[in-house]
């Protein structure tokens, strides 16, 4: 894991978010452009930040804010880092929900999906698509299918990670809003 890590989006994500997202919102709250262009760079900066493959942690503080610690764990391949670390901000969801694991201090685990090796530029692009084909039951017999679930289990906390950006512009816009008529 890497700061590139936090660009792993689908490039039809990136064309489509701002049909289905931004400009809904947009109109929805009635946001100048501005706003837009401010709070929809904030989660990406932030993203790049969590991702960044560096030791730095908050230690006492680690349930305040997420650190590239905190966020390495999540997409730890250690046993026990499994479907934890899923907030991209605020620790404290993850703590009400039962799925934080504090970081410990110089705790560097391995990372990636089990499993799963990209070689090239097409495969990285095609995986998405090839998670859909392999979401059906696996035949009598069929070895592969733990490598297909882990890709139906990778594409689905991709699905979660971008409900939350999205719940977060919403936030974040509808704040600008009422922050801008009230001035």
């Amino acid at each position: 894991m890497n700061v590139t890590t936090a660009s792993r989006h689908h490039f039809l994500e990136l064309l489509l978010a701002p049909v289905f997202v931004t400009i809904p919102t947009a109109i929805l709250f009635q946001v100048p452009p501005v706003t837009i262009a401010i709070l929809s760079l904030i989660p990406y900066a932030w993203l790049y930040f969590t991702y960044a493959n560096i030791d730095l942690g908050f230690g006492p503080f680690w349930w305040l804010l997420v650190s590239p610690n905190y966020h390495r764990v999540h997409h730890s391949l250690a046993p026990e880092h499994i479907d934890r670390n899923f907030v991209n901000w605020f620790p404290v969801w993850d703590i009400l929900f039962g799925t934080a694991v504090a970081p410990r201090w110089g705790e560097c685990p391995p990372t990636g999906v089990a499993g799963v090796s990209v070689q090239t530029l097409a495969q990285a692009y095609l995986l998405p698509l090839k998670g859909w084909r392999f979401s059906r039951p696996a035949a009598a017999g069929d070895s592969s299918f733990g490598v297909k679930s882990t890709i139906i289990r990778a594409l689905s906390r991709q699905i979660y990670h971008s409900a939350q950006l999205i719940s977060c512009r919403v936030r974040k816009s509808a704040r600008a809003d009422a922050f801008t008529t009230s001035s």
